[in-house]
């Protein structure tokens, strides 16, 4: 076996010179065109290991054509024991063990095989000689006895062949696992490469506006091998000293579908999350921007992440939002229209809250529950409803069969919470259709009372008040 020269390992700190980009790919598609013995391959990763970066480095070794030869198990043995030179990786080692063991039992079948033949031929001799002592009792019982040793070398042979099979089955998947978990390392590699300050130097940007310009500027031209490497050595992952976006972060929040295409396409960092803990899922559902939210899901991104400081996941903030079209979307997924955010809030609470009747409506469709109560209230999606003045929710509510008087956990109504909010409409809406006018809190106190302690805080209490007093309830100091 020969010598093996043992290298330096590859450098971590190798940075990808754009103007070396052409150079690289020019050798790249070269290498890939022809077929290598084991020497040049040798010689070609020694090269790659020296002259380029770890990714470069593994996308050369992944797509090499190298000629093994299939009657020379040494050379193979001595080409994997220089590779684990060149990879260091314990991967090769032990494929390096493996395999030495295979040729030395090879040696040993082809050895046995040998003497088969040895026995054969005495055979073959000793049957001469026999023939001439035909009557000879102790010749007969050394027949006998080749016949058996025969059988035996025959048995023998067979139990091998069946080895040789089993040995070629597990060195086939070797080969595959070897090369999955080589990938892998690959894959590694590449992450301990993501380092945007050295990106931003690098490309001489300053901040993340210029980062971003420049992704936007590649991706208008359609630029997919510029943006995959500067994807590949962090610069996506520049952050926005605000916020901590990341750009494809700031795509989603801005709308800007066709960047954040080329930054999956070029593979960037599709998880991250900002300093809020959204990630670009969260950001695109609260945004209203249908298509991407399409498009990072087709990417693989999960659908129902949740965001861990407050529960909510992207059909939350969908509601929230009123943002039909992307409920419809995420549910049609199987997103859960029941989801709870760390309070027990639900998606049909947050719309009830914010006045988006049509989304109240199509969760209620599909089966969203409209009395589940929040944690730390007790508060109902009417309740929401009533303290924000959305009459027509209240409404539909209503109509789905919530109680118009239902009672949170400090014993307040609908009523309640509406007069105590100034919602004029809620207010008369209520009274209209006979709610509970007198009903006590925890502090015993009715609607009425709460608005006519705010009498003097604007024209809003004054209206409440009147309607109260329109149903025979007033305060004998109350001028209106």
């Amino acid at each position: 076996m020969s010598e093996l020269k043992m290298g330096g390992e590859l450098s971590d700190e190798a940075m990808i010179d754009p103007q070396e980009i052409e150079s690289f790919q020019t050798y790249y598609k070269n290498i890939k065109k022809s077929e290598h013995d084991l020497p040049q391959t040798i010689s070609i990763l020694t090269k790659c290991k020296h002259n380029y970066t770890k990714p470069q480095f593994f996308q050369v070794f992944k797509h090499l054509n190298v000629d093994f030869p299939t009657d020379n198990d040494d050379a193979v043995l001595d080409f994997i024991f220089n590779l684990t030179g060149i990879v260091h990786s314990k991967i090769f080692e032990h494929i390096y063990e493996f395999i030495s063991k295979v040729v030395k039992e090879n040696k040993s079948i082809k050895e046995k095989q040998k003497s088969n033949s040895s026995v054969q031929t005495t055979r073959s001799r000793n049957n001469m000689t026999i023939s001439s002592k035909s009557n000879n009792e102790d010749v007969q019982k050394e027949i006998d006895d080749y016949k058996k040793t025969l059988t035996d070398l025959v048995s023998e042979k067979e139990s091998m062949m069946k080895e040789i099979l089993e040995l070629s089955k597990i060195k086939t998947t070797l080969k595959a696992s070897a090369a999955e978990m080589l990938e892998e390392e690959s894959s590694s590699e590449k992450s301990k490469l993501l380092i945007p300050e050295a990106a931003l130097s690098l490309y001489k940007l300053e901040d993340f506006k210029g980062v971003y310009t420049f992704f936007q500027e590649h991706a208008s031209k359609n630029d997919k091998e510029s943006i995959r490497v500067a994807c590949s050595i962090g610069l996506s992952e520049v952050r926005d000293e605000k916020y901590s976006d990341t750009v494809l972060i700031e795509a989603c929040v801005r709308g800007d579908l066709n960047i954040v295409k080329a930054l999956l396409d070029g593979g960037c960092q599709i998880n991250a999350v900002n300093k809020f803990g959204n990630n670009a899922l969260l950001e695109a559902s609260a945004k209203g921007h249908l298509e991407i939210v399409k498009t990072l899901i087709k990417a693989g991104i999960d659908k129902d992440f949740v965001k861990e400081s407050s529960g909510f996941n992207a059909i939350l903030y969908a509601s929230h939002h009123g943002h039909l079209p992307i409920v419809k979307y995420l549910a049609s997924i199987g997103c859960n229209v029941n989801s709870m955010n760390n309070q027990n809030a639900t998606c049909i609470y947050f719309a009830a809250m914010n006045g988006h009747l049509e989304v109240v409506k199509y969760l209620y469709k599909m089966g969203a529950d409209p009395n589940t109560k929040t944690l730390n209230k007790g508060w109902c999606p009417i309740h929401a409803a009533a303290g924000m003045d959305h009459v027509k929710v209240i409404k539909f509510l209503i109509s789905c069969g919530c109680d118009k008087d239902s009672k949170t956990d400090t014993m307040r109504t609908p009523l309640h919470i509406a007069a105590e909010e100034g919602m004029v409409n809620v207010v008369k809406y209520l009274i209209s259709i006979k709610v509970k006018l007198e009903e006590k809190d925890h502090k015993n106190k009715t609607p009425f009372e709460y608005a006519y302690e705010k009498l003097n805080v604007s024209n809003n209490y004054k209206q409440i008040c009147k309607a109260f007093n329109s149903c025979g309830i007033h305060e004998c100091a109350l001028r209106v």
